[in-house]
């Protein structure tokens, strides 16, 4: 990194950091952050991507003012693979195809980093299947919306699948799952329709790797199912 003023600090325009791997919770690799300090003494990242779940995640024109309370920019995420995220999850039996996209506004500040109505999302469509070998504590005896859920995810072929999230590091997370598709084994092939709503902390499950023992309770408590 080139200084060409001590104080208030200044850099030259097309500062480079690079990093082979990152473990912050997700596992990335291949960072590479372009970056100035202004006159003002304003942090510009100009842009920075990291490879994530087989995708790429990228950030550009993120200004860090020294006066400013809060920092705005927008988190892009492409090419993530569906696999990857199953993976992620540890949720046992469940298997699919498929990429997802999307952006995350976010909000940096002394309190954290918090995501306002972030979406992630299929561009085509793909295949979810759900097959436990024990199914959750949580999903059972929860009625027909939940056997018939189980039933159709068992070879679902969704035509979109998609999840809005809110929420702030460290704090309460409200993530918003969308499934619609069919399973053409199943009911003739008939349309379905679930909404899954899931609440906690979801960034501390992702970085203590426990979501294969949580994330079925916090579906099951708030899994709803429609079928047109």
């Amino acid at each position: 990194v080139l200084v060409d003023r001590p104080w208030p600090p200044r850099t030259p325009p097309g500062q480079r950091v690079t990093a082979q791997r990152i473990d912050a919770g997700l596992p990335a690799t291949d960072a590479d952050v372009v970056f100035r300090i202004d006159d003002a003494a304003r942090l510009i990242i100009d842009r920075a991507a990291a490879s994530v779940l087989g995708g790429r995640i990228s950030v550009a024109g993120l200004l860090f003012d020294p006066a400013a309370e809060t920092h705005r920019a927008e988190l892009r995420i492409t090419d993530v693979e569906l696999p990857a995220v199953l993976d992620l999850a540890a949720l046992d039996g469940a298997s699919g195809t498929g990429t997802l996209n999307g952006r995350f506004p976010m909000a940096v500040s002394a309190a954290g980093v918090t995501i306002l109505d972030g979406v992630l999302e299929t561009e085509a469509p793909g295949v979810l299947r759900y097959t436990p070998a024990v199914v959750p504590a949580a999903l059972q005896g929860g009625g027909e919306g939940i056997s018939l859920m189980l039933e159709a995810l068992q070879n679902f072929r969704y035509d979109t699948l998609s999840a809005r999230m809110d929420g702030r590091a460290g704090g309460e997370w409200i993530v918003s799952l969308h499934l619609a598709g069919r399973n053409p084994e199943f009911m003739d092939g008939h349309p379905f329709e679930f909404n899954l709503n899931v609440n906690g902390r979801l960034d501390e499950l992702v970085r203590y790797g426990i979501w294969g023992v949580t994330l079925p309770d916090r579906i099951g408590e708030g899994v709803s199912g429609q079928r047109p």
